[in-house]
Parts: C-alpha cells; sequence; structure tokens
C-alpha cells in the first residue's frame, strides 16, 4: 500500500513532535521521531512510504495537499496535537476529500480524547491510540479492522473501540530498521537544529517508554506510553546504528539519545 505519514504544517516553528506542543523561543525543532519509527516498519514489509515534515519544511496546506495527490495515498497518517487541532483536522478533511484514502489519525492527544477527536468530523475514519506503529502496519496489510487492537474507527458514523495494544516488547523494538537510515533518506538533516545540541545533530530510541514516569513536563509518558514501563532493544543492534551514522551520515556532528529516562 502507498502510505502518507504527515506531520502537518501550522504557525512557523511550531514544535507537534516534542514533549510538548509549543512555539519554540529557540528556533529548535524535533524530528517527527514517532512517524519515522513507523515508516521504517512499514517499509520493511514492502509498503511505499512518504515521510513529510510539513512544519520543519514550511510547507503551506496547499502543498501538502498537492503532494497527497501526487502520491496518491491508500492510507493517511496525521500526527496532530491539541494546540493545532482544528488545523490538523482540517488538513486531514481536505486530504480526504481531494484523494479518498483512508484517514488515521496519531500522536499523544490521541491517548487523550480520542472520542470527541473521531466524533468531530465525518471525515476522520480511525485513531490509533497509544504505540501506533503495529497498528499502522495490520491496517496497511488490510487485517480486519474489529481485530486491530489500539485502533478507534468509524463506519457509517458508528465509532468502534477496539481492545488496547499491548506495548512493544523488546523483540519487537529490535524490528525496527534505523530510525537513522529513514530521515537519511525521506528528510533534510539540515533542517533539524536545538541550541543544546552541536549542528547538525540525530536523535534515536534504543527503548521504549520510561521506568519513572511521573514527570509533568514530559508529554509521551504520560500519553503514548502511559503505564507501559522501560523497554529496551538489543545493545549490539544500537551500536550497529551508530557505525551506520558515521558512515553513512559523516557529517552528523552529536547523537542524542532520545530514550525516556
Amino acid at each position: 500500500m502507498n502510505v502518507l505519514l504527515l506531520n502537518p504544517p501550522f504557525v512557523s516553528q511550531f514544535i507537534r513532535s516534542s514533549r510538548w506542543a509549543a512555539v519554540s523561543v529557540s528556533g529548535s525543532s524535533w524530528y517527527p521521531i514517532y512517524l519515522a519509527y513507523c515508516a521504517g516498519l512499514l517499509e520493511k514489509y514492502n509498503h511505499c512510504v512518504k515521510l513529510i515534515d510539513g512544519d520543519v519544511v514550511g510547507l503551506s496546506s496547499e502543498d501538502i495537499l498537492h503532494e497527497a495527490k501526487v502520491f496518491n495515498p491508500d492510507i493517511c497518517v496525521i500526527y496532530i496535537s491539541d494546540k493545532s487541532l482544528s488545523n490538523d483536522i482540517n488538513i486531514a478533511e481536505k486530504i480526504k476529500e481531494s484523494t479518498g484514502c483512508f484517514i488515521v489519525l496519531v500522536g499523544p492527544w490521541c491517548s487523550c480524547d480520542y472520542m470527541n477527536i473521531i466524533g468531530g468530523s465525518n471525515k476522520i475514519d480511525s485513531i490509533a491510540v497509544g504505540e501506533f506503529d503495529y497498528t499502522i502496519l495490520e491496517l496497511a496489510e488490510e487485517k480486519n479492522k474489529n481485530s486491530i487492537n489500539g485502533l478507534v474507527w468509524k463506519e457509517k458514523n458508528k465509532i468502534y473501540i477496539n481492545a488496547p495494544r499491548s506495548p512493544l516488547s523488546s523483540e519487537q523494538i529490535d524490528e525496527f530498521p534505523f530510525v537513522t537510515d529513514v530521515y537519511r533518506r525521506h528528510l533534510d538533516i539540515s533542517k533539524y537544529f536545538q541550541a543544546p545540541h552541536l549542528f547538525p545533530f540525530i536523535d534515536l530510541f534504543t527503548g521504549r517508554g520510561c521506568s519513572w514516569g511521573k514527570c509533568s513536563f514530559c508529554l509521551w509518558p504520560h500519553t503514548i506510553n502511559k503505564g507501559t514501563g522501560y523497554r529496551i532493544g538489543n545493545l549490539d543492534r544500537t551500536i550497529e546504528e551508530l557505525f551506520y551514522i558515521k558512515e553513512k551520515m559523516p557529517y552528523v556532528k552529536e547523537i542524542f539519545i532520545q530514550d525516556d529516562t
């Protein structure tokens, strides 16, 4: 299937894919890390993927619609936030109108208020609650929607809430391709900057979740990874990814491990 993964444009210097949604005061930008991991998993199973970071690249909603029409997705996965919700829904509706694809909303806010979100638009087909990687993969594999855990979906104005999805296991974490390779092929590394890091920098996960999970300022452990604990991947595989960056992306000056610890 053709799957479009989108961090939609909003206002200048807005950060949606970080641990909090806000306009940056330092010009910082965050990689769409969750979307990128999902993109890599889909590509591993031979799906055709396009990852667009509309916020960082500075695309307009019209640019996004053009890209969507050209790519002609079967599924469009859109990462939303509470502060940009009306904007994100509006873009989702326009993509639905122009391509007819199946719309899936993902991100932290989808774990908090999915009933109001999916009930607020007749063009939003579904929401993936929590860690959404395998939920999206199963949609792309055309698995029966009734059996896809973590999916809230709508058909003929009736909303169905499926069973929760189990947290990713360490074995599943090890199944993901290198997210840094996804960045290299889909994104412009030079567009990403954070004040504490050398430029250009890159980030990655070595695991998912947090062993503490109680910091009030940190979004992901309260939403996407709520109650899941810290699950770590194989250390040797992480070291392989560091060597991959050194070989394939020698211009990278700093690697930041983005784990919630």
